[in-house]
Formats: C-alpha cells, structure tokens, sequence
C-alpha cells in the first residue's frame, strides 16, 4: 500500500488483548488508524467507542471484511478463531495481524500462508517479546561470545501461578487454550531466534492439575535437541509460586542468568508503556566458569512499539517485515511436536511434524 499516508485497522475482539495491549499500541503508532473494533457484545462495543470516539464499531465479522475502508485486521480473538478469520480476511483483500499463538497446528499455520501468498496481502504474528529487554540483553551478550564460541545448553522459562484470568484461555489445549500455548508461543519464538540451527527431535512432558479445569496444562517440560548436540529446555509452567530465571544459558566460557520479567505490559496496562522501567536488581549476570567472577548486565530497554511501528512502515513505505508469519510455523511445529511427545510419551523427531528436514549449515 505504498503511496498511501495511513492504514485504516479493524480491531477484532476487545477484551483484554484487543483494549489493553493492541489499541493501546496501534494509537501510538504514527500511520495506523483505529478504524473500527468489532465486538459481539453491546458494552464493549460501547467502550470502544469511549475509548477511541472517532471509531466505527462493527457487530459481526462479515460486517468489518465487507467495509471497503478496512485495510488491515487485527485477529485479538481466541486462538482457535485465528486460522478461519485470518484466511476469510486474506480473502477479502485485508492484511491481517494474528495475536500469538498464530494457531493450534502446522495444517492451520499452512492453510493461513497459502491464503496470505494467494491473496498477496501481508500476514504477521504479534511475536511483541522478541522487544522484550531481557531478550534483547540476551541477543547483545550472545553476539558479543560472552559464553564463549557455541551455546551448549539454554533453559528459558515463563511461568506464573494460577489460572489465568481469562475465560477461554481455560479450556484446553486442543481449543488453543492453557499455559503452553499462551506463554509458550512467546518462549518457543525466543528460542527459534536464539538458535536457528535445525533441530533434530521434541520429548515433552505435559502436566494438567487444576481440578476446576481439567483440560488446562499445568506446566509443560519440553526438551529441543538440535542436529549439532545442542539442547533447550523450555518450562512453562502455571503452578510457579517462586518462578526461576527467565533465561539460563551455557557456554563453554560462561553462564548467563536472568530472573524477572519485562515490564512493559505493567506499564501498558497502567496507561502509559513508555513509562516501563526495570529494577536494577533484575538485572541479568554472565558467571565466569574459569575465574568464577560474576558480572552484572544491565538490561537494554524494551521497545514493543517496534513492532507495530514496523508494520506501518512495510505496508507504506516498503520497509522489511520483522515477523513475517513464514517465520512463525516452525514455532507452531515445536509446539505441536510437544503436545504429540507427551500424548504418546516419546521422542518425536521434528522433521515428522514440521513437514520438512531442515538445512544443516
């Protein structure tokens, strides 16, 4: 859409992801426009309203894909919405921006990029936290070989307690419900930047212990082991009282460990994101295996404002697309691969889910 000087958007669903994180980035973007929210029920219809006055708000989607004006969606709706809505808006000429996860399986990731590549429209994935300060810190000190020349073994985690505080996030996981999905989208996409190498096999184990909803995964071990000898294990887990660091990785030099997470959404949902500010205390540390002299890393600033700031800039300006959703099903192959090793409690060799056998560089 180069030449034009904004791009109308069409929020769909406002509930929390749809008001408090993708409204509230999208109108700080120069470029994008709230055109419209669409919501089914009348209340939030009429908080979008108060929230953003000069928008229009549509009750149904068939109502936003019929509307000429509407030149990119933002799919803020359950996960197990995304593949039909995302592929239906493709169809009617829309760019589309999926929430994460993009979707429950490789079938649906790969039904979405053929509609995206039919369509010729731009299809992206809200991957935010590759913005995250600690990330980026973990990118810096990675580049820089603090660790030493290769990293042998990274454990990431992301984990909280309790349920959460969403309703349809506590069905299950085949619904694209629970903790693996939600949070492990983000940890799963870190990793995959982190480490591009291929990987070679998936053993997960997937626990489900909230009586009150027993669908719901409680923690999710997953071990990546990679065609070189590396390994990741990702814990994302619900039942985490006292959480342990974000980041834990080895070299053959040194460890890099960071506890906390970034602040960023704190702050949005208080009404300002640009006000997020981490604690010192935070701060991420490289342990020297040789002289075991610890040195503290201060964390770069987080900026998710990138990310939206770049998709205006490739829809009118032409720029590079950060996260084009091409990159986003090897993600949902990890995932996917997780939930068949624990079904069947085995070690699932990647290239069985992901479709193909990755390049060994």
């Amino acid at each position: 859409m180069e030449g034009k000087s904004s791009i109308n958007v069409a929020i769909i669903a406002y509930g929390y992801a749809g008001r408090k994180i993708h409204a509230h980035l999208l109108a700080r973007t120069p470029g994008l426009v709230i055109y419209g929210v669409m919501a089914r029920s009348a209340e939030l219809r009429n908080q979008a309203k108060i929230d953003h006055p000069s928008c229009k708000t549509f009750e149904t989607f068939e109502e936003v894909l019929s509307d000429p004006d509407v030149h990119l969606v933002v799919l803020a709706s359950p996960t197990s919405l995304h593949c039909d809505q995302a592929v239906r808006a493709l169809r009617a000429n829309k760019h589309v921006v999926t929430d994460k996860p993009m979707c429950r399986t490789v079938s649906e990731c790969d039904l979405m990029l053929a509609a995206a590549r039919d369509s010729g429209k731009m299809l992206s994935v809200f991957q935010n936290r590759r913005w995250d300060g600690d990330f980026l810190t973990v990118q810096q000190v990675l580049a820089e070989k603090q660790l030493g020349e290769r990293v042998r073994f990274m454990e990431l985690a992301f984990q909280r307690f309790g349920l959460s505080g969403k309703a349809w996030k506590n069905s299950s996981i085949e619904e694209g419900a629970g903790a693996l999905l939600d949070l492990g989208a983000h940890t799963v996409d870190q990793l995959n930047r982190i480490n591009q190498k291929p990987i070679s096999t998936i053993y997960a184990r997937i626990l489900k212990d909230f009586p009150e909803a027993p669908g719901v995964d409680s923690n999710s071990i997953i071990f990546v082991n990679y065609v070189d000898g590396s390994t990741a294990l990702l814990d994302i887990s619900s039942i985490a009282a006292n959480p342990k660091p974000r980041f834990h990785l080895s070299g053959p030099k040194a460890t890099f460990t960071k506890y906390g997470l970034d602040p960023q959404e704190l702050a949005m949902v208080a009404g300002d994101i640009d006000s997020a500010r981490e604690s010192p205390a935070n701060s991420g540390t490289v342990t020297d295996g040789a002289s075991k002299a610890v040195t503290v890393i201060p964390t770069l600033p987080g900026r998710w404002r990138n990310y939206y700031e770049n998709v205006a800039d490739h829809l009118l300006r032409g720029a590079t697309l950060e996260v084009p959703a091409s990159q986003i099903r090897k993600n949902v192959a990890v995932l996917e691969a997780a939930q068949l090793s624990a079904l069947h409690n085995k070690v699932i060799p990647f290239a069985q889910v992901y479709g193909v056998t990755e390049r060994q560089d």
